[in-house]
């Protein structure tokens, strides 16, 4: 919709208030950072930290539908890593008076991963998210299908371990190159979250080390009991295994396989057309420059 419809209006605002609030006491490096936030012309404004690479869902994207691109082992289970150290890091926050707020991303998903052509993994978005401490999340369904917990895709309430669900299906997907609940239709997807049927990832990749396909596993377990604790600990997990396994992690590899897979990451302001005298034009826009 255009700006003019979104302009001034409520639940807009309000999204923007609340992840500015959050942005303001999020501080981590795999977290995407709030620089600043307000009103002005009568707009609300939230000013994020620029991340130069892509998307993990365009890093992810393959020819053939259901399908993932086939990534080094180590860049798959990096990626995942970093971005439940940053889920970790919200989790964990606590308001004025050091209470817990119970904080759930709700969409963790590869739109909301950005992944820079440093190697930088960051996890964005938490306008959704929401503070289990001062409600219930019951009957709210917020989130990618394909990706969401079972007992979020039920409406019923669930905790931080359903972002650690969402980290294990995206793992899944990366380590065996096939995507895990995918179907035609949403209706379709969420009947397969809900099954619970899940593959034996060795099954796909013969070569993963039984370690890591129980790993997998554990964090996409169907009951919330069943899974990692924490993202904490699904990260150290993954390190620790990746370990035992050969595997190299680290942003480097990172940063190659996006440079693979995508090429050449120009900066937007760079790519518009010259003048003549070979500066930027006077009259280009920054908003069309970004966008």
């Amino acid at each position: 919709c255009s700006s003019d419809l979104l302009r001034g209006h409520p639940a807009v605002a309000a999204s923007l208030r609340h992840e500015a609030r959050l942005g303001g006491l999020l501080r981590h490096p795999n977290l995407v950072a709030v620089l600043d936030a307000g009103v002005h012309d009568d707009y609300d404004y939230l000013a994020l930290e620029y991340v130069h690479g892509a998307a993990l869902r365009a890093l992810m994207t393959a020819d053939a539908p259901g399908k993932v691109r086939a990534l080094p082992l180590g860049v798959a289970l990096t990626l995942v890593a970093e971005v439940a150290r940053g889920a970790h890091a919200a989790h964990e926050l606590t308001d004025d008076r050091g209470a817990p707020l119970g904080l759930v991303h709700r969409d963790v998903s590869p739109g909301n991963i950005l992944v820079g052509v440093d190697g930088s993994v960051k996890l964005a978005d938490f306008g959704i998210a929401k503070e289990t401490q001062l409600a219930t999340l019951s009957g709210s369904m917020h989130g990618t299908v394909t990706y969401m917990a079972p007992e979020q895709c039920q409406g019923h309430a669930f905790d931080r371990r359903a972002d650690v669900f969402s980290l294990g299906v995206i793992l899944f997907e990366l380590v065996t190159g096939a995507r895990l609940f995918w179907a035609d239709n949403d209706v379709a997807s969420l009947h397969r979250v809900l099954s619970g049927a899940v593959p034996r990832p060795r099954a796909l990749r013969p070569e993963l080390a039984p370690a890591l396909e129980d790993l997998v596993l554990t964090a996409v377990a169907h009951a919330a009991a069943d899974r990692f604790p924490t993202a904490l600990a699904l990260a150290e997990a993954i390190e620790r295994d990746a370990a035992r396994a050969g595997e190299v992690l680290g942003a480097r590899g990172i940063a190659r396989a996006l440079h693979h897979a995508l090429g050449d990451r120009p900066v937007p302001w760079t790519t518009t057309a010259p003048a003549s005298n070979g500066a930027v034009a006077r009259d280009s826009s920054l908003v069309e420059l970004l966008s």
